[in-house]
């Protein structure tokens, strides 16, 4: 194996992995507390200035109820704590990110522009989909050592 190979692919990297999803983790859970707290704009606004952006566009003109938008509070801040602590790592992730996103568009439905301030950690929460960042430093960690598997 050359030395170029075993650079790019060598063995190892999990626990620098585990360190960037909680990392990411903290970063969507700030994000969610932005949402929920300096939001000028309620989520979601008012009816009849509802106009769909970014995953919103999917459903056309409807108006979500306000018992959508309290399961998706539920799920984010749940599914991001999950993400945070390394349980359901994949699933978690993939639930944070899809919640958080739909939230962050929701935040701007009502209002006369469209920005995109929470991008990066979104992005960066998009790139550890289905990566193995729960292997260490996570409860999947101790749930497989107490169960004895690889």
């Amino acid at each position: 194996m050359s030395r170029w190979q075993r650079y790019w692919f060598a063995d190892g990297g999990r626990t620098s992995l585990a360190i960037v999803r909680i990392a990411v983790a903290i970063a969507v859970l700030m994000v969610l507390h932005l949402l929920a707290t300096l939001s000028t704009v309620e989520i979601p606004g008012p009816p009849e200035l509802y106009r769909p952006v970014g995953i919103w566009m999917v459903f056309g003109r409807w108006v979500p109820p306000d018992a959508v938008f309290t399961l998706l509070w539920a799920v984010a801040w749940t599914s991001t704590a999950m993400m945070l602590f390394g349980l359901a790592t994949r699933t978690a992730t993939a639930a944070s990110c899809v919640t958080t996103v739909a939230l962050a568009a929701a935040s701007y439905a009502s209002s006369a522009g469209w920005s995109h301030p929470f991008n990066v950690v979104l992005l960066a929460q998009l790139a550890l989909l289905g990566a193995r960042a729960g292997d260490t430093l996570s409860l999947d960690e101790v749930i497989r050592i107490h169960r004895r598997l690889p």
